[in-house]
């Protein structure tokens, strides 16, 4: 009785292993979520997930720009200058509205004193039932970096396929307003793929470190400044 006991047993073992070996193969994985909650799923490959935001991008920029969140901060915003043949009239205005705006105020990870503290307006504390209402939403890289905030644009920097992306967002619109890369594909079996690092905003500038260590300042329509070299002196 024995025998056929562990003969049995050794055979379903062997069932298993080779229905997760097929399984694991046609691409199915267990993945966290943000809930530490696990799930079985078959992900898009990092290729295919690339193609699918380059075809949102796509679709973003064939329909005409909406208003978009007005530029604060004392000084525009290096991808956001003003053409050389702008009026004096709206130059005049741009330097006015720019005097009254709020300074640039999330600007680092997890805010300006790195603490995770909001301070800069008051918060809706009373949510309703069903929960807040997203105002917008489209697909992105992959990584564990968050947003900084600052003159109307979110950025931060993610992982497409293999290249990693510092993009910008308009905060009230969701559009890409522009993205800088440089090919590098970070892949880490425990901790997930794509970059870590938060980027930084100061005086008009975006600072970014990639996941292979890339210390990069991103400048639109660019290539990025490597600051690997000067940290090196």
């Amino acid at each position: 009785m024995r025998p056929r006991l562990g003969t049995g047993l050794a055979i379903g073992a062997g069932a298993l292993v080779v229905l997760a070996a097929t399984l694991f193969t046609s691409g199915l994985r267990v993945v966290f979520d943000g809930g530490r909650g696990l799930h079985f799923r078959f992900p898009e490959s990092p290729e295919a997930h690339a193609r699918t935001i380059e075809r949102d991008r796509e679709a973003q920029r064939a329909r005409p720009a909406p208003a978009s969140a007005p530029a604060s901060g004392s000084a525009p915003a290096p991808d956001l200058a003003a053409s050389t043949n702008a009026s004096a009239t709206a130059a005049a205005g741009t330097e006015a509205a720019s005097l009254t705006a709020p300074a640039p105020y999330w600007t680092d990870f997890r805010g300006p004193n790195r603490d995770g503290n909001y301070r800069e307006r008051p918060i809706l504390t009373a949510w309703p039932a069903a929960g807040l209402t997203p105002i917008w939403k489209q697909p992105v890289g992959e990584g564990y970096a968050s947003f900084v905030v600052a003159r109307g644009r979110a950025f931060t920097i993610e992982q497409r396929a293999a290249k990693e992306v510092v993009a910008a967002y308009d905060v009230l619109t969701g559009r890409e307003m522009w993205a800088v890369d440089w090919p590098t594909r970070f892949s880490e079996t425990m901790g997930g793929d794509g970059p870590r690092a938060t980027p930084t905003w100061s005086d008009g500038l975006v600072y970014a470190l990639g996941a292979a260590g890339e210390a990069a300042m991103p400048r639109r329509r660019h290539r990025p400044h490597s600051l690997a070299g000067e940290h090196s002196r």
